[in-house]
Formats: structure tokens, sequence, C-alpha cells
């Protein structure tokens, strides 16, 4: 059996490399980040930790709301209409991010090897959803308070084969972790990445107005494909955390590669 000290270490590794792969910068400091550590430093149980995790989604989501809110308020009409439409399409998203989060972690939490560690580790990832998209908000936020927002990046004028490589990374890394999660897994996967791409695209429309890149045609393929290499990431490290830490009654499903 895994000590108490060996099992909070894995968490709190698994969890910074959770962040990490969201796209969190640790020195951003928000306050609602500060108060979900004084909570859990203020009862670092189980029990007490999954609370700080879900009071940190309410909160995440109460500054989401502002935030939205505040951005509307400033945008033009076309980009205002833009954005309404990218975040109707994250609501969805974020539910069946939920239940994708939910199938790998409680994969994991039934196999020989799991532990309440796993339970604690679902409320955090369920939260960052949140969390994630309250940041993106905000980054538009300052962007457009700080002046024009503009991208500065180069990209192609035309598609290339990485952009193509990337979308169907993600395409396969979505099925493979269908697959591995177990009963229900492909349907749950295939819903989650039906959702997310219209998130993606929604989102890129958006950016295409915001950052006036309208007509631009080699811009969306870019923005699109910088969101599938961040995605596929994510996905890689679901799938090697379940491949890693659940104790399989049966065949084990092939590694990637393998």
């Amino acid at each position: 059996m895994k000590s108490i000290d060996y099992g909070m270490r894995l968490f709190t590794a698994s969890l910074l490399m959770l962040l990490l792969l969201c796209g969190v910068a640790f020195a951003e400091n928000h306050p609602i980040d500060e108060q979900v550590e004084r909570c859990m430093d203020e009862d670092p149980s189980t029990s007490g930790m999954i609370d700080c995790a879900e009071e940190g989604e309410k909160l995440w989501d109460q500054e989401l709301n502002r935030v939205y809110k505040e951005l509307m308020g400033l945008l033009p009409k076309e980009g205002q209409e833009a954005l309404r439409t990218a975040q109707r399409a994250w609501i969805p998203w974020r539910d069946s991010e939920y239940r994708l989060n939910n199938g790998v972690y409680n994969a994991i939490y039934n196999s020989i090897d799991g532990g309440t560690m796993w339970v604690v580790q679902n409320a955090f990832a369920n939260m960052e959803v949140v969390r994630k998209r309250t940041l993106q908000l905000t980054d538009w936020l300052d962007e457009l308070k700080a002046g024009n927002p503009s991208y500065l990046h180069e990209y192609p004028a035309k598609q290339t084969d990485e952009q193509l490589e990337a979308a169907m990374r993600v395409k396969n890394d979505s099925a493979t972790l269908g697959k591995a999660i177990g009963e229900k897994g492909a349907d749950i996967a295939s819903k989650n990445l039906k959702a997310w791409e219209a998130l993606r695209n929604k989102d890129v429309q958006f950016m295409a107005v915001f950052y006036g890149k309208r007509g631009d045609k080699g811009f969306p393929l870019h923005a699109r494909m910088q969101m599938n290499v961040k995605r596929a990431e994510y996905l890689n490290y679901l799938y090697t955390t379940l491949m890693e830490q659940t104790v399989w009654f049966g065949p084990k499903p092939k590694q990637k590669g393998g």
C-alpha cells in the first residue's frame, strides 16, 4: 500500500503538471489561487481539499461572469456577438470536460492501486476548467484595456502539414483516451471532442474579430493549430496518468507506439 507521504507527493506533482499543461503561469498569483491555497493549508485532509477545490470552482465561476460582463461592455457590437457565441460554446464543452475528467479519475480510483488522492485530483481538474477560461477572458480584457489588440506572431498564409498533423493528433489522442477509460469512455471522449472542436472554432472566430484578422485565411489555420497542440498535450497527460496508475483486470491497452 502506498504511504500517505508518497501519495501526497504524487498528488502534488500530478497537480502541478496539470496546471502547467493548462497553461497556468504560477507567477500570476491570482487572489483566488491564494484563497484556495490558504483553504488547503487550513484543512489538508482529503475531504478538506475537495471542499477547497469545489469552493475555488465557485469563486472562479463568479470571476468569469464578472470578467465576461466587463469585456462585453468594452467590445464593439461585432466583437460582442463573436464572444457571446464562443462563450455559449464553452458551456457544453465545460460539462463534457467534467465528464471526461471524471471518467479518467474514476477509472484510476477504482483500480487496485487507486486512492482518495485521485478524487482530490478530479476536483482540481474540474476547477481548472473554469479557472483556465476565466484567465483567457482576463487576458483578452487586459489586452483591450491596454490599447488596440494586435497579434504580432508570424504564421504561414496557407495550410501546412504541421497544422493537419496537429488536428489529427487531437482526434487520435481523444479516441485512444476514450478506449483506455473503459465502459462508456469512447462515447464520453467522442462527445467531448465534438464540443471542444466547436469551442475551438468559435474562439478562433472571436480572435479573428478581436485582432482584426477577418478575411485573413492563414490566421484561423494557425490559431487552431496552436489550440490543437495544447489540447493534444492535455489528452496525452490524462492518458499517460491513466496508464501509469491503473491496474487492469484483463489485457492492458497498448501504449502509444507499442
